[in-house]
């Protein structure tokens, strides 16, 4: 009703009286069938998190005063969300965006840190520690060394965009929260069309063999640096396509996403693997090994060559497949 008066009288959505806490940005998903809407909010440049059971509207996102939410029962009052537990500080080694470097925006993605996620774990970690930021700084690290001694077959990294100033959307303004210095806030790859599950999904003529000598050499290459990915799965294999008469081809096949990648032989930090694809491992207690990776590629393979029988190509015997890069390497020994 109040939003009908509005409009009848003229007022404009800004020129509305703005709640003590500002909706700046929210997420529904349903948690077994039971609706919420996940809640990032600004007040008197701080940032709060809150969860409300059911599905707010777009009307209730604009005028709702989350300052009021006390009931446990259908609503988690907002607590406040500290920045530097997802935004890392910057350091002087690391390499920075500059919109000058001659890149266009379609040729690059920009991977920003995420501030609001549906996930209960995350939300923990979020409010309580400053893990998500630990895990992307080792991520630049890891992507720095990469950068350094470049392969084909790894997803290109380029730079880090940082700035000491968030920017929210609110009723056609923009809110800005101001940070404790610089931050990094996303990190520039290469852009690449599709993920290897994307392209199984809809279709595309995938070559098994070429896909899984590429990203065997990936792998390969990153253990020379001592690294392991961690993380091997459809997901983050990431392909280039080039159009032809017949349609869009995958031409290129990456890994990517260094999310779970860490040194060879240290005890495991933080996030490592996917439940189903990777070894099942105790963070702060097993130690990172070369055969994870490994154990993700015959996951891939089997994974791979199942989902293209009776595609578009003949069913081949690829066991051993891009392996072969693997035995060599293990079995040259370490020392």
């Amino acid at each position: 009703m109040f939003k009908f008066i509005s409009e009848l009288v003229g007022v404009e959505k800004e020129e509305l009286p703005w709640p003590l806490m500002q909706i700046v940005d929210h997420r529904i998903f349903s948690e077994n069938s039971i609706p919420q809407t996940w809640i990032l909010a600004h007040h008197n440049g701080r940032l709060y998190h809150g969860i409300k059971e059911g599905a707010l509207s777009d009307h209730e996102i604009i005028h709702t005063n989350l300052s009021l939410w006390r009931d446990p029962e259908t609503c988690l009052p907002p607590p406040e969300l500290d920045p530097a537990n997802l935004y890392p500080k910057v350091l002087a080694r690391y390499t920075q965006f500059s919109p000058d470097k001659g890149m266009q925006g379609k040729d690059m993605y920009k991977k920003q840190c995420i501030i609001l996620k549906p996930d209960y774990r995350f939300l923990r970690q979020a409010l309580n520690t400053n893990f998500v930021a630990q895990t992307t700084a080792r991520k630049i690290y890891a992507c720095q060394i990469l950068d350094a001694q470049p392969h084909t077959s790894i997803c290109k990294y380029h730079s880090v965009e940082t700035s000491s100033v968030l920017r929210f959307h609110y009723r056609n303004k923009t809110i800005k929260l101001s940070l404790d210095g610089k931050r990094m806030v996303s990190l520039v790859f290469e852009r690449y069309e599709y993920n290897l599950w994307e392209a199984i999904n809809r279709g595309f003529p995938v070559n098994v063999r070429s896909c899984l000598e590429s990203v065997a050499a990936g792998i390969k290459h990153m253990h020379s640096l001592r690294l392991v990915h961690g993380d091997t799965k459809p997901q983050n294999i990431f392909i280039k396509m080039s159009d032809s008469a017949s349609g869009a081809l995958p031409t290129r096949y990456v890994i990517g996403d260094f999310d779970s990648t860490q040194w060879r032989c240290s005890v495991i930090a933080g996030k490592y693997g996917t439940p189903l694809w990777s070894r099942n491992k105790k963070t702060g207690v097993d130690f990172v090994e070369e055969d994870d990776d490994w154990n993700g590629f015959d996951q891939l393979r089997m994974w791979l060559v199942g989902a293209m029988v009776g595609s578009r190509q003949e069913l081949e015997d690829f066991e051993g497949t891009g392996m072969e890069l693997g035995e060599a390497e293990n079995g040259g020994g370490e020392g």
